[in-house]
C-alpha cells in the first residue's frame, strides 16, 4: 500500500493474490476495505489446512531451503539453480515455470533478482517458521480471514474444479497412505477452499478450465487474464469466465 501511496497512486484498488498471496490481499482487504473495489482470491491457502489438516513434509522442506538458500547466497553460492533443477523434476512446476517466463519475458529475470538473494530467502524462512499448526495457532486471530470478515465487499474465488484432486495427488503424504486417506485429504483441502466463499456476502466462484490445477494462473495464463478483466472492465470484456 506504501508503494502505491507513493507512485501517486489512489484506491479502492482491485487486490488479487495466488496460493500463498491469496491469504495475504485477504488480509488486507479485512483491515482495510476502504482500499478495496474486489477481492480477487486465486485458489487461496487457507490456513485450516496446517491446523488441522496432516503435517506435510514439502512446509518442512521450503523451510530449510530457505535457511541454506539465504546462507548460500550470503557466501556466493547461487541456490537459484539447485532450486530450479529439484523443482523441475515434477512436471506441474516445470510447466508452471516455463509459462511463467513465456508470459513475463524479460521481466522474468528482474524478478528472479528480486527473489533469489540473501534477504528475501532469510524473510522467507521467517515466514515460513509460522506455518505450523503450532506457529499458525499463535497467530491465528490476527491472520484467518473468518466467515463474514470482508462483509460485503466483492470477493471472486477463482480455482480448479472441486473434483481436481492432480495437485494432491502429488503429495507424497498422498501417495504413501491408503486409498481413503487420499481422497480425504482431498476433500478437506477442496472444502476449506471453498469456505472462503463464507467471507462476503457478495463472492462469487469462478472455475478454471477443466484439467487444470493450484498452478492454473500460469498453465491457463490466458484465461486467467480473461477474469481479471472481466473484473477490471466488467462481463461485456470476457465472455468464457467461468466456463470450465
Amino acid at each position: 500500500m506504501l508503494a502505491l501511496e507513493r507512485a501517486g497512486e489512489t484506491g479502492p484498488y482491485v487486490w488479487a493474490g495466488h496460493s500463498f498471496g491469496g491469504l495475504l490481499v485477504a488480509n488486507i482487504a479485512r483491515r482495510r476495505p476502504d482500499l478495496v473495489q474486489t477481492v480477487v482470491l486465486l485458489d487461496p491457502t487457507p490456513l485450516e489446512t496446517i491446523v488441522f489438516g496432516p503435517r506435510l513434509g514439502a512446509l518442512a522442506e521450503m523451510r530449510r531451503t530457505a535457511w541454506l538458500g539465504g546462507f548460500m547466497q550470503l557466501f556466493g553460492l547461487n541456490m537459484a539453480a539447485r532450486a530450479e533443477a529439484k523443482a523441475r523434476q515434477i512436471p506441474a512446476y516445470a510447466k508452471a515455470m516455463d509459462a511463467a517466463r513465456a508470459v513475463l519475458g524479460p521481466e522474468a529475470a528482474a524478478v528472479r533478482a528480486v527473489e533469489f538473494n540473501a534477504a528475501a530467502y532469510f524473510t522467507q524462512a521467517s515466514i515460513y517458521s509460522e506455518l505450523s499448526p503450532e506457529g499458525v495457532a499463535a497467530v491465528a486471530w490476527d491472520t484467518v480471514v473468518y466467515d463474514r470478515d470482508l462483509g460485503d465487499l466483492p470477493v471472486w474465488l477463482v480455482g480448479p474444479r472441486d473434483d481436481n484432486d492432480s495437485d494432491i495427488a502429488l503429495l507424497p503424504e498422498a501417495q504413501q497412505g491408503s486409498a481413503a486417506n487420499a481422497q480425504r485429504m482431498f476433500r478437506f483441502f477442496a472444502a476449506t477452499r471453498e469456505r472462503y466463499l463464507a467471507t462476503s456476502t457478495r463472492s462469487r466462484r469462478v472455475v478454471a478450465p477443466q484439467g487444470s490445477g493450484h498452478n492454473f494462473v500460469y498453465e491457463e495464463a490466458q484465461w486467467t487474464t480473461g477474469v481479471m478483466r472481466e473484473v477490471l472492465l466488467g462481463p461485456d470484456s470476457a465472455s468464457s469466465v467461468g466456463k470450465p
